[in-house]
């Protein structure tokens, strides 16, 4: 039985870490609040579905999606029979601050023509992930997993977690704010609901990228005509489709390399007529062949 932390907190809620940045626990059947934004959130549940109602849009969360949102008004509405296990982060304005002057003195980002007041802004590009297949994801099922198994203190969350999930989140952001700057719809409402919609298309090729989907089928998939989810997608990503599904079985047959897996098979599984082909898109993209590889793993 876990403990309540805080007698004034609804029964089965619960705070993981309390104070200007803070992780909130709820395991609950039904729920309903007016006030789930009080800082830029992040809001995940590993059981269960939860309603959310923001000024821009309307989110039923479900596991194995993220939602991301700076501060404003927002309803939360559950009403479940199984029990939803649903996880809430707040973020203060001033760990953004401290993160943008870390990151803005290294070399790696630049982050001339962007500011932390963007993580508290309306212009914040809100919108909902899949929580694998990004760092940030996959950062937060761990943390995730480990509280639903009551495992969080032995997870030494401290300040220095948010600071970690705000660096993940300014990259992300940060790229996220070039893909729109790539898109040509004067309005910005348009060219945010257009990237909420090519991202779709993306993550259903990381996804399916084994089961060599049809471009017509991934267009399909994100509610967009084949030409302009084309189009938008090399616009805004600066590879095409067919491209980035390349990109991906090719990461995923070095990974097969390197864990000894046949080159005749794995040229198979990545949809190459043959090994031949196979190695000479591999070798165009790596600067080596697979066989160097494996040699180097075998070593």
């Amino acid at each position: 039985m876990r403990e309540d932390f805080y007698a004034h907190l609804k029964e089965g809620s619960r705070p993981i870490m309390d104070g200007k940045n803070r992780i909130y626990y709820c395991e609950l059947n039904q729920y309903y609040s007016d006030n789930v934004f009080r800082n830029f959130s992040i809001k995940f549940t590993m059981e269960g579905v939860v309603q959310y109602r923001t000024e821009k849009e309307k989110y039923a969360l479900t596991p194995n999606y993220f939602l991301l949102s700076s501060k404003q008004p927002c309803e939360c509405i559950v009403d479940s029979k199984p029990l939803m296990r649903n996880i809430s982060i707040d973020i203060d304005p001033v760990t953004f601050g401290e993160v943008f002057t870390w990151m803005s003195s290294g070399k790696d980002i630049d982050l001339e023509n962007f500011r932390a007041e963007h993580f508290s802004s309306p212009d914040f590009f809100e919108n909902v992930y899949p929580i694998r297949y990004s760092e940030l994801g996959n950062h937060l099922l761990s943390l995730g997993q480990s509280i639903v198994a009551g495992e969080s203190l032995n997870y030494n969350i401290t300040e220095e977690t948010f600071y970690e999930l705000a660096e993940k989140i300014v990259r992300q952001e940060f790229n996220h704010l070039n893909f729109l700057h790539q898109l040509q719809a004067v309005k910005r409402s348009t060219r945010e609901e257009t990237l909420r919609r090519l991202l779709i298309g993306k993550h259903y090729i990381d996804e399916h990228y084994l089961q060599n989907p049809e471009i017509p089928d991934i267009a399909r998939q994100a509610s967009l005509s084949q030409f302009y989810f084309f189009r938008n997608f090399k616009m805004a990503f600066g590879i095409t489709p067919y491209q980035y599904m390349m990109h991906k079985r090719l990461e995923h047959a070095k990974n097969l390399i390197k864990n000894n897996v046949p080159v005749s098979k794995i040229a198979s599984d990545c949809h190459y007529p043959d090994v031949f082909t196979f190695s000479k898109a591999f070798k165009k993209k790596y600067g080596y062949a697979p066989s160097m590889l494996m040699k180097t793993s075998n070593a």
